[in-house]
């Protein structure tokens, strides 16, 4: 069978192969390469049976043809730095599409727990706002009935005066020529509570002269006063001097 030798490897191949089934190589001489004095030494002269195309690549560094899936070239040890760097190439899309996918899943339950605080945040302060109303109507409401009770004047007696700061209480002035105490001139005022002063009752009076100047002072005071119940209480003058009197202050409690 005629043969032809490979100038990679100067293996010898049968004649009819395009590539060298040791190296891969497509370069051949057609003799023996140690005729015509040259530098190549004879090799072995197995016949190749098969004669299947073979699928190759070339080496870069020295062209050698080598098999699709070799890792290092079997002429000059070269890796096949492409594929290597295909291989990491892909390895670092894998790792960086999984990075994202965990960057972004865990992106999505911060927000989900951001998103979940700011409702409860919201609910709790819509909470509080609205206890706060209701508090508020409540007291409006209290604070209306109060000022109403305290401004109704129709329950007091004719004859006597609401007093002002507490219209709770009414009063009036009673006219009497004696004093419980000899030497002295005296006032007397009689009081009435709508509800009634359960633990207190105060009175005070100024005693005024000719020109309305306050020369004196008297108070009187009692433990309690039932509701809708009179009493009649005598203010001193210690001067002996006052031309009038002015009722000054009331206390109710």
């Amino acid at each position: 069978m005629a043969k032809k030798w490979c100038t990679n490897c100067l293996k010898s191949v049968n004649m009819t192969l395009t590539a060298c089934p040791y190296c891969f190589r497509e370069s051949f001489v057609h003799q023996d390469p140690s005729l015509n004095g040259s530098k190549y030494s004879p090799a072995s002269t197995e016949d190749i049976e098969s004669d299947e195309p073979v699928a190759t690549k070339e080496c870069s560094e020295c062209s050698c043809i080598n098999l699709i899936d070799a890792k290092d070239c079997q002429r000059c040890g070269a890796g096949f730095a492409f594929s290597a760097s295909q291989d990491y190439s892909n390895s670092i899309d894998d790792h960086r599409k999984s990075l994202a996918k965990q960057i972004g899943l865990f992106g999505l339950i911060i927000s989900i727990i951001a998103s979940s605080i700011t409702v409860a945040s919201y609910l709790h302060s819509r909470s509080l706002a609205q206890d706060e109303l209701a508090a508020l109507s409540a007291s409006i409401a209290d604070s209306s009935a109060s000022n109403s009770t305290q401004s109704d004047t129709s329950w007091v007696p004719q004859g006597y005066t609401a007093w002002p700061e507490d219209s709770n209480v009414a009063w009036k002035w009673v006219s009497s020529s004696t004093c419980s105490e000899d030497g002295v001139t005296c006032s007397h005022a009689s009081f009435i509570s709508l509800t009634g002063c359960t633990s207190n009752f105060y009175a005070a009076v100024n005693f005024l002269d000719q020109s309305g100047s306050v020369i004196g002072y008297g108070n009187a005071t009692l433990p309690s006063l039932p509701a809708m119940q009179t009493a009649t209480l005598e203010f001193d003058d210690s001067s002996n001097s006052a031309k009038s009197s002015e009722m000054s202050q009331i206390t109710c409690q």
